[in-house]
C-alpha cells in the first residue's frame, strides 16, 4: 500500500478521497493492500475512522475483499465493537461487586 494512502486512511483524511474522486490523485484504491492485505477500509476501521470509512461508496468491492485471516471490513468493524462491549462488560461487573 501506497505510505500516502495508509495514512490517509489511518488519519481519516476524507480530502484525501475527494481529491481521488475529483482525479486530482490518480489512485487505484482498490489495489492497495498492506502485507496483511488489509485495504483502506481495514485500516479506517482498525484506527476508527468512521467518516473515512462511510466516504467510500457502498457499491465499492473493498467492502467485500477479504485479509489474511479472511475479515472483511465489516468483520473487523463488528470484533472492535466485540472488544469494545467486551471492555465495558468488564467495567460493569467490577462496579457492581465493589
Amino acid at each position: 500500500m501506497d505510505p500516502s494512502v495508509y495514512e490517509a486512511a489511518k488519519s481519516g483524511d476524507v480530502d484525501f478521497l475527494r481529491r481521488i474522486r475529483d482525479g486530482e490523485l490518480s489512485i487505484d484504491l482498490e489495489c492497495q493492500k498492506t502485507p496483511k492485505d488489509n485495504n483502506i477500509l481495514h485500516v479506517a476501521v482498525e484506527f476508527k475512522q468512521v467518516e473515512f470509512f462511510t466516504n467510500i461508496s457502498l457499491g465499492s468491492p473493498m467492502f467485500w475483499a477479504t485479509n489474511i485471516k479472511g475479515d472483511t471490513p465489516l468483520h473487523t468493524a463488528a470484533k472492535e465493537l466485540m472488544k469494545k462491549t467486551d471492555q465495558l462488560m468488564v467495567k460493569l461487573t467490577k462496579s457492581y461487586f465493589e
